[in-house]
Protein backbone atom coordinates (compact mmCIF):
# COMPACT_ATOMS: atom_id res chain seq x y z
CA UNK A 1 0.00 0.00 0.00
CA UNK A 2 1.38 3.38 -1.00
CA UNK A 3 1.46 6.39 1.34
CA UNK A 4 3.10 8.93 -0.98
CA UNK A 5 2.48 12.66 -0.86
CA UNK A 6 0.36 12.31 -4.02
CA UNK A 7 -2.53 10.80 -2.10
CA UNK A 8 -2.05 12.79 1.12
CA UNK A 9 -5.37 14.65 0.92
CA UNK A 10 -7.34 11.47 0.36
CA UNK A 11 -5.39 9.49 2.95
CA UNK A 12 -6.03 12.12 5.63
CA UNK A 13 -9.40 13.43 4.52
CA UNK A 14 -10.93 10.17 3.27
CA UNK A 15 -12.25 9.01 6.67
CA UNK A 16 -13.68 12.47 7.36
CA UNK A 17 -15.41 12.60 3.96
CA UNK A 18 -16.75 9.12 4.66
CA UNK A 19 -18.26 10.23 7.99
CA UNK A 20 -19.81 13.29 6.35
CA UNK A 21 -21.33 11.08 3.64
CA UNK A 22 -22.71 8.65 6.23
CA UNK A 23 -24.18 11.50 8.30
CA UNK A 24 -25.73 13.07 5.22
CA UNK A 25 -27.26 9.76 4.17
CA UNK A 26 -28.75 9.17 7.62
CA UNK A 27 -30.04 12.76 7.77
CA UNK A 28 -31.67 12.35 4.35
CA UNK A 29 -33.28 9.05 5.34
CA UNK A 30 -34.70 10.57 8.53
CA UNK A 31 -35.97 13.62 6.62
CA UNK A 32 -37.73 11.49 4.03
CA UNK A 33 -39.21 9.28 6.73
CA UNK A 34 -40.50 12.25 8.72
CA UNK A 35 -41.83 13.89 5.57
CA UNK A 36 -43.69 10.75 4.53
CA UNK A 37 -45.09 10.14 8.02
CA UNK A 38 -46.36 13.67 8.61
CA UNK A 39 -47.04 15.11 5.17
CA UNK A 40 -48.29 12.15 3.16
CA UNK A 41 -51.53 14.04 2.51
CA UNK A 42 -49.75 16.82 0.68
CA UNK A 43 -51.47 17.93 -2.53
CA UNK A 44 -50.69 20.31 -5.35
CA UNK A 45 -52.56 23.18 -3.69
CA UNK A 46 -50.49 22.74 -0.52
CA UNK A 47 -47.33 23.43 -2.52
CA UNK A 48 -48.00 27.13 -2.06
CA UNK A 49 -47.46 26.58 1.66
CA UNK A 50 -44.09 24.94 1.03
CA UNK A 51 -42.17 27.31 3.27
CA UNK A 52 -44.52 26.60 6.15
CA UNK A 53 -44.11 22.86 5.71
CA UNK A 54 -40.34 23.20 5.39
CA UNK A 55 -40.21 25.11 8.66
CA UNK A 56 -42.35 22.52 10.41
CA UNK A 57 -40.21 19.74 8.97
CA UNK A 58 -37.09 21.46 10.33
CA UNK A 59 -38.62 21.69 13.81
CA UNK A 60 -39.61 18.03 13.70
CA UNK A 61 -36.11 17.01 12.61
CA UNK A 62 -34.66 18.92 15.56
CA UNK A 63 -36.43 16.49 17.91
CA UNK A 64 -34.49 13.66 16.27
CA UNK A 65 -31.05 15.34 16.28
CA UNK A 66 -29.63 12.97 18.89
CA UNK A 67 -31.12 9.91 17.21
CA UNK A 68 -29.65 10.96 13.85
CA UNK A 69 -26.23 11.42 15.48
CA UNK A 70 -26.52 8.01 17.10
CA UNK A 71 -27.43 6.18 13.90
CA UNK A 72 -24.63 7.99 12.04
CA UNK A 73 -22.10 6.98 14.69
CA UNK A 74 -23.30 3.36 14.70
CA UNK A 75 -23.03 3.21 10.93
CA UNK A 76 -19.53 4.71 10.98
CA UNK A 77 -18.22 2.51 13.81
CA UNK A 78 -17.57 -0.68 11.78
CA UNK A 79 -16.17 1.37 8.88
CA UNK A 80 -13.60 3.07 11.10
CA UNK A 81 -12.78 -0.23 12.81
CA UNK A 82 -11.88 -1.73 9.42
CA UNK A 83 -9.78 1.32 8.48
CA UNK A 84 -7.96 1.22 11.83
CA UNK A 85 -7.25 -2.47 11.34
CA UNK A 86 -5.76 -1.78 7.91
CA UNK A 87 -3.64 1.04 9.30
CA UNK A 88 -2.20 -1.26 11.95
CA UNK A 89 -1.56 -4.09 9.54
CA UNK A 90 0.01 -1.70 7.02
CA UNK A 91 1.06 1.17 9.31
CA UNK A 92 0.53 4.66 7.92
CA UNK A 93 2.79 5.83 10.70
CA UNK A 94 6.13 4.02 10.48
CA UNK A 95 6.70 4.69 14.19
CA UNK A 96 4.04 2.08 14.94
CA UNK A 97 5.72 -1.25 15.49
CA UNK A 98 2.64 -3.42 15.95
CA UNK A 99 1.32 -5.33 12.97
CA UNK A 100 -2.07 -6.31 14.35
CA UNK A 101 -5.17 -4.48 15.53
CA UNK A 102 -6.33 -6.29 18.65
CA UNK A 103 -8.64 -4.32 20.98
CA UNK A 104 -8.32 -6.88 23.77
CA UNK A 105 -4.54 -6.83 23.55
CA UNK A 106 -4.46 -3.04 23.61
CA UNK A 107 -6.88 -2.86 26.54
CA UNK A 108 -4.76 -5.31 28.51
CA UNK A 109 -1.61 -3.30 27.80
CA UNK A 110 -3.26 0.04 28.62
CA UNK A 111 -1.99 1.47 31.92
CA UNK A 112 -5.14 1.74 34.06
CA UNK A 113 -3.42 3.95 36.61
CA UNK A 114 -4.04 6.84 34.21
CA UNK A 115 -7.82 6.48 34.36
CA UNK A 116 -8.58 8.67 37.45
CA UNK A 117 -6.49 11.56 36.13
CA UNK A 118 -7.95 11.20 32.63
CA UNK A 119 -11.48 11.21 34.05
CA UNK A 120 -10.72 14.28 36.17
CA UNK A 121 -9.41 16.06 33.09
CA UNK A 122 -12.67 15.26 31.32
CA UNK A 123 -14.75 16.67 34.17
CA UNK A 124 -12.84 19.95 34.31
CA UNK A 125 -12.93 20.26 30.53
CA UNK A 126 -16.72 20.07 30.60
CA UNK A 127 -17.45 22.28 33.60
CA UNK A 128 -14.43 24.57 33.34
CA UNK A 129 -12.98 25.07 29.88
CA UNK A 130 -16.37 25.05 28.17
CA UNK A 131 -17.70 27.71 30.54
CA UNK A 132 -14.62 29.85 30.04
CA UNK A 133 -15.27 29.83 26.29
CA UNK A 134 -19.00 30.43 26.76
CA UNK A 135 -18.18 33.61 28.71
CA UNK A 136 -16.84 35.10 25.46
CA UNK A 137 -19.35 36.78 23.07
CA UNK A 138 -18.78 34.29 20.25
CA UNK A 139 -22.18 32.73 19.61
CA UNK A 140 -23.64 33.66 16.25
CA UNK A 141 -20.37 34.84 14.71
CA UNK A 142 -19.78 31.56 12.87
CA UNK A 143 -22.66 29.14 13.30
CA UNK A 144 -25.39 29.15 15.95
CA UNK A 145 -24.32 27.16 19.01
CA UNK A 146 -27.57 27.92 20.85
CA UNK A 147 -29.61 26.31 18.10
CA UNK A 148 -27.37 23.25 17.97
CA UNK A 149 -27.50 22.92 21.76
CA UNK A 150 -31.29 23.17 21.72
CA UNK A 151 -31.46 20.38 19.15
CA UNK A 152 -29.34 18.07 21.27
CA UNK A 153 -31.24 18.85 24.46
CA UNK A 154 -34.58 18.16 22.75
CA UNK A 155 -33.86 14.44 22.77
CA UNK A 156 -34.52 11.95 25.56
CA UNK A 157 -32.02 12.29 28.42
CA UNK A 158 -31.04 8.61 28.37
CA UNK A 159 -30.51 8.81 24.63
CA UNK A 160 -28.33 11.90 25.13
CA UNK A 161 -26.21 10.03 27.68
CA UNK A 162 -25.80 7.03 25.38
CA UNK A 163 -25.25 8.86 22.09
CA UNK A 164 -23.62 12.16 23.04
CA UNK A 165 -21.92 10.85 26.17
CA UNK A 166 -20.55 7.53 24.98
CA UNK A 167 -21.07 6.56 21.35
CA UNK A 168 -20.20 9.83 19.61
CA UNK A 169 -16.92 10.49 21.50
CA UNK A 170 -15.74 6.93 20.86
CA UNK A 171 -16.40 7.25 17.13
CA UNK A 172 -14.83 10.74 17.02
CA UNK A 173 -11.66 9.50 18.69
CA UNK A 174 -11.44 6.63 16.22
CA UNK A 175 -11.83 9.15 13.41
CA UNK A 176 -9.84 12.20 14.51
CA UNK A 177 -7.06 10.61 16.56
CA UNK A 178 -6.99 7.00 15.39
CA UNK A 179 -7.19 7.81 11.68
CA UNK A 180 -6.72 11.52 10.85
CA UNK A 181 -4.02 12.30 13.44
CA UNK A 182 -2.11 9.06 12.93
CA UNK A 183 -2.15 9.48 9.17
CA UNK A 184 -1.01 13.10 9.45
CA UNK A 185 2.05 11.84 11.32
CA UNK A 186 3.07 10.15 8.09
CA UNK A 187 3.74 13.56 6.59
CA UNK A 188 4.38 15.89 9.56
CA UNK A 189 5.97 15.96 12.99
CA UNK A 190 3.81 15.08 15.99
CA UNK A 191 3.20 18.71 17.05
CA UNK A 192 2.16 19.85 13.58
CA UNK A 193 -0.04 16.76 13.15
CA UNK A 194 -1.70 17.52 16.49
CA UNK A 195 -2.46 21.11 15.49
CA UNK A 196 -3.80 20.21 12.04
CA UNK A 197 -5.98 17.34 13.28
CA UNK A 198 -7.30 19.54 16.10
CA UNK A 199 -8.12 22.32 13.64
CA UNK A 200 -10.05 19.84 11.50
CA UNK A 201 -11.77 18.54 14.64
CA UNK A 202 -12.83 22.09 15.54
CA UNK A 203 -14.05 23.01 12.05
CA UNK A 204 -16.09 19.79 11.88
CA UNK A 205 -18.39 21.15 14.62
CA UNK A 206 -19.55 24.00 12.33
CA UNK A 207 -19.78 26.72 14.99
CA UNK A 208 -17.19 28.95 16.65
CA UNK A 209 -17.87 28.09 20.30
CA UNK A 210 -17.65 24.33 19.89
CA UNK A 211 -14.90 24.84 17.34
CA UNK A 212 -12.57 26.62 19.80
CA UNK A 213 -13.37 24.13 22.56
CA UNK A 214 -12.80 21.16 20.24
CA UNK A 215 -9.55 22.63 18.89
CA UNK A 216 -8.10 22.99 22.40
CA UNK A 217 -9.34 19.57 23.48
CA UNK A 218 -8.10 18.05 20.23
CA UNK A 219 -4.56 19.10 21.08
CA UNK A 220 -4.96 17.63 24.57
CA UNK A 221 -6.35 14.39 23.13
CA UNK A 222 -3.44 14.06 20.70
CA UNK A 223 -0.81 14.68 23.38
CA UNK A 224 -2.50 12.28 25.79
CA UNK A 225 -2.68 9.71 23.01
CA UNK A 226 1.08 10.03 22.49
CA UNK A 227 1.79 9.86 26.22
CA UNK A 228 -0.42 6.84 26.96
CA UNK A 229 0.20 5.11 23.59
CA UNK A 230 -3.36 3.79 23.23
CA UNK A 231 -6.57 5.32 21.85
CA UNK A 232 -8.38 4.44 25.09
CA UNK A 233 -6.75 7.39 26.86
CA UNK A 234 -8.29 10.23 24.80
CA UNK A 235 -11.52 8.22 24.60
CA UNK A 236 -11.81 8.28 28.41
CA UNK A 237 -11.33 12.05 28.60
CA UNK A 238 -13.75 12.62 25.73
CA UNK A 239 -16.45 10.30 27.12
CA UNK A 240 -16.23 11.72 30.64
CA UNK A 241 -16.28 15.31 29.33
CA UNK A 242 -19.37 14.65 27.22
CA UNK A 243 -21.17 12.76 29.97
CA UNK A 244 -20.41 15.59 32.39
CA UNK A 245 -21.70 18.14 29.89
CA UNK A 246 -24.98 16.23 29.45
CA UNK A 247 -25.48 15.70 33.17
CA UNK A 248 -24.70 19.30 34.13
CA UNK A 249 -27.02 20.61 31.39
CA UNK A 250 -29.99 19.01 33.16
CA UNK A 251 -28.84 19.38 36.77
CA UNK A 252 -29.82 22.50 38.77
CA UNK A 253 -26.25 22.99 40.00
CA UNK A 254 -25.24 23.97 36.48
CA UNK A 255 -27.63 26.93 36.45
CA UNK A 256 -26.41 27.95 39.90
CA UNK A 257 -22.78 27.93 38.72
CA UNK A 258 -23.66 29.95 35.61
CA UNK A 259 -25.50 32.52 37.73
CA UNK A 260 -22.46 33.20 39.97
CA UNK A 261 -19.39 34.55 38.19
CA UNK A 262 -17.32 34.26 41.37
CA UNK A 263 -17.82 30.48 41.14
CA UNK A 264 -17.80 30.06 37.37
CA UNK A 265 -14.61 32.01 36.62
CA UNK A 266 -12.28 30.23 39.11
CA UNK A 267 -13.77 26.89 38.06
CA UNK A 268 -13.12 27.69 34.41
CA UNK A 269 -9.54 28.76 35.11
CA UNK A 270 -8.76 25.63 37.13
Amino acid sequence: MSYSMDNKIWRVGGPLFTYIAISFGVQLAFSLGIFYAQFNEWNIGAAFNGLMYAEQLGKTEQLYTVAISGVSALAALPVFAVLLKKDYEYPVNRRIKERSFDLKKHLKAFDRSYIPLLALAGVFAAIGLSRLILMLPLDGILGDYSEIKAGYEAGDVWLQLLVLGVLTPIVEEMLFRGLVYNRLKTYYEITIAAYISSLIFGIAHFNLIQGIYSFIMGIVFALVYERCRYIYAPMIIHVVANLTAVITSIHPVSKWIDAHVWVKLPLALV
